[in-house]
């Protein structure tokens, strides 16, 4: 862990330079991420809200977590399927821990959040979402932390498949596949009570619901359930432990099985 401390540094540098690169050509620059997530949000709320015979202004605040938060954990969990394999000239030639290559990727994802988080901010004030029940600002000052609790249970979920996927790179295009899914089964376009009472359990089997349910309720102003934060916690103090072991004990094959 000292280890990886001292390479902080070089983490937020390219975590920055990776999303100035994405954007150097364009005239909006890291707007774009603002009007991306605007259009997605309000084109979606508009179709489903109908479909669902709910107020647009009442479904765009729960749709715009949901997209918020699924963005960040989907586009965490696919990038690690071609994590170590993206730096195979890196991790064959020079010696950098391989786990630096993961928090540098989850901290790009943690920056378009935030950027994300701006355009929530704004879906709130629209839809007047201070009336809803259950509203309390002071609830926001929980956000960091179940910011961070979330990014933290990613990298432990992505952390094996990273490695996995670096000597079976036929996981990459699989576990694209089971996010398709995941997406299609988890609460983002629609709302847990309105699955039928026998199906719900069902839910306790989609490890993104549980972050659902913590990070949702933060970022509509509202505390999440205690049992909820104290189960994930549960999760991480047990899984985070084992990653490192995991870690530690194949990260010398890493730059082999990249080559």
């Amino acid at each position: 862990m000292k280890e990886l401390l001292s390479w902080r540094h070089f983490i937020v540098h390219f975590a920055v330079q990776d999303l100035k690169r994405q954007h150097s050509a364009t005239l909006l620059g890291y707007w774009w991420l603002v009007i991306t997530y605007f259009v997605t949000i309000f084109g979606v709320a508009w179709v489903y809200a109908g479909l669902w015979k709910m107020s647009t202004a009442a479904f765009l605040p729960y749709l715009s977590a949901g997209i918020l938060l699924w963005n960040f954990m989907a586009n965490t969990f696919n990038e690690s399927t071609r994590l170590f394999p993206g730096q195979v000239g890196i991790l064959t030639n020079f010696t950098i821990p391989p786990i630096v290559f993961l928090f540098l990727l989850i901290l790009r994802q943690i920056f378009v959040l935030g950027y994300a988080t701006l355009v929530h901010a704004a879906v709130l004030w629209y839809s007047g979402a201070a009336s809803a029940p259950g509203w309390n600002p002071w609830n926001f000052v929980l956000l960091p932390f179940g910011y961070l609790l979330i990014a933290a249970c990613m990298t432990c979920l992505s952390l094996p498949v990273a490695i996995a996927a670096a000597r079976y790179r036929d996981l990459a295009p699989l576990i694209g596949n089971l996010t398709y899914l995941l997406f299609l089964v988890s609460p983002i376009l629609w709302q847990e009570n309105q699955l039928p009472e026998k199906a719900r359990y069902l839910l306790n089997y989609n490890p993104f619901v549980w972050l659902f349910r913590v990070g949702r309720p933060m970022m509509l102003g509202q505390r999440p359930e205690a049992s909820n934060v104290l189960s994930v916690l549960a999760v991480l103090v047990v899984s985070a432990p084992l990653c490192w072991l995991l870690y530690r004990r194949l990260c010398v094959r890493l730059p082999y099985w990249v080559r």
